[in-house]
């Protein structure tokens, strides 16, 4: 009894213990609990490849003249993996170099500066076949050949005036008498230039020189036969030589027809007999009388205008044009002949358009011009169909013409910039992959977009048409 007693207190102090390590243990440590994580990565992988440019065939003529058509075929491609929708705008702008009336020579003292330099080099070809070699004239000598000296204010050189011819080649040709002659009752006039001849023409001096050259002739055996000239010349200031425009009407009211159409009121007129009684008239200049001739004369200078032309629109009505059904026109109304907006200044140039739908109505892969009233030199036109990832658009611009009746009144020279700019924005798609113009919610829906407002007509999920509005 007394030994189950000393058990029983044994294995309490053994339960204590073993409470105390435990109590300890559960200090000193931490609960692990059941845990369970997962991740999952979805990736949707993307790649814009953009790209809408203009794609062109143009070769521009060495020198472009009226009536001429020069190729220039232009195009809107896709070059990257997303459709888009596409306009292109037309402007132009024009540099014109032109020969204009500028300040009278009766009134003007020295050489004005933006006078008009004549060229005195000349030029060769020679044929490789015949080995024959052919020339091209100076402007100078193309002034006085085939001319007689009609007038000059040049003392040294005046009694030239009525007797000297100037050939084709430069050359001269002269009488023997040292001024214009005529026997009077004999029925025949003596031409100047039938003698051998001479060396080519220089001026002696500075003054102004006028030719003539004989149109027409309406009777060779009468002394009063009357022809028709016209008249053209250059100043000489010693060193270089300047065009002048000659007003004819004026020369010609001075011209007396039957001295070959010197100028004799510029002249003053001497009777002598000779020891036959051959009676002679001369004529020389008179100081007093140079104002009279220079009145109808004046410089020509150079004048340089870059100006945008007037871009207008015609459809096939007004063209009349069935291989171009609609183009633009860019017209340049100049002010160079009579200081008005004449028809005869003006540079007029078609630029020939392709695939243009018909007001009204709307069919796919055209252009729509929008408006159709050119404003700001700048013509609008919108493709009637998304351009799809790796296509080229219908032909827009097929061929630009200079009218043919644009004078050469109308310019000494011009360069002519036809600029054409592409805008474009891909479209979009819908959950299910239908095409939508940007901003549409559905199929139909009218949107704002590139400036116009657009309507898309699909195809199943493809857009067919797009219908082109002005914004406002």
């Amino acid at each position: 009894m007394k030994k189950d007693k000393k058990k029983a207190k044994k294995e309490r102090r053994i339960l204590v213990a073993a409470l105390l390590v435990a109590a300890v243990t559960v200090a000193g440590s931490t609960f692990a609990w059941f845990s369970s994580q997962d991740e999952v990565t979805n990736r949707l992988s993307a790649s814009a490849d953009y790209g809408v440019s203009i794609a062109e065939t143009f070769t521009p003529p060495e020198e472009w003249v009226p009536g001429q058509e020069v190729n220039k075929d232009v195009f809107a491609v896709n070059t990257g993996n997303v459709d888009a929708l596409v306009k292109q705008a037309i402007t132009s702008k024009i540099t014109v170099t032109n020969e204009a009336d500028g300040d009278d020579l009766k009134t003007t003292a020295a050489v004005p500066t933006a006078a008009v330099k004549l060229g005195t080099q000349y030029t060769s070809s020679t044929d490789s076949t015949t080995g024959a070699v052919t020339y091209s004239a100076d402007e100078v000598t193309s002034i006085m050949a085939g001319s007689v000296l009609a007038y000059t204010n040049n003392t040294t050189d005046v009694a030239k005036v009525g007797r000297l011819t100037i050939n084709v080649d430069g050359t001269t040709k002269t009488d023997n008498t040292p001024s214009l002659t005529q026997v009077p009752g004999s029925g025949t006039a003596t031409d100047p230039g039938v003698s051998a001849e001479g060396t080519l023409f220089t001026p002696a001096g500075a003054g102004l020189y006028i030719f003539r050259r004989s149109i027409t002739k309406t009777d060779n055996a009468s002394a009063d036969s009357t022809e028709t000239y016209t008249y053209s010349g250059y100043y000489y200031d010693e060193t270089n030589y300047y065009k002048v425009s000659l007003d004819d009407t004026a020369l010609t009211a001075l011209s007396d027809q039957g001295y070959n159409g010197v100028l004799t009121q510029a002249l003053t007129k001497t009777t002598t007999t000779d020891t036959n009684s051959q009676t002679t008239e001369v004529y020389a200049v008179k100081a007093d009388s140079v104002s009279t001739v220079k009145a109808a004369a004046k410089w020509v200078v150079e004048s340089t205008v870059v100006a945008t032309p007037a871009l207008t629109y015609e459809a096939a009505v007004t063209s009349g044009d069935a291989q171009h059904p609609a183009r633009l026109v860019a017209t340049y109304g100049g002010t160079v002949t009579t200081g008005t907006d004449a028809a005869a200044d003006d540079i007029v140039i078609y630029i020939n358009l392709n695939n243009i739908v018909e007001a009204g109505s709307v069919t796919a892969d055209k252009w729509q011009i929008l408006p159709t009233t050119v404003a700001n030199n700048q013509a609008v036109f919108y493709y009637t169909n998304d351009l799809e990832a790796g296509h080229t658009s219908a032909q827009l611009v097929d061929s630009v013409v200079m009218s043919p009746n644009t004078t050469n009144a109308a310019y000494k020279n011009f360069d002519f910039d036809l600029n054409i700019a592409l805008d474009s924005v891909q479209i979009v798609k819908s959950s299910d992959g239908t095409e939508l113009v940007p901003g549409a919610v559905a199929p139909g829906a009218e949107t704002s977009v590139l400036g116009a407002k657009a309507t898309a007509a699909n195809d199943g999920k493809e857009i067919a048409t797009v219908t082109w509005a002005s914004a406002t």
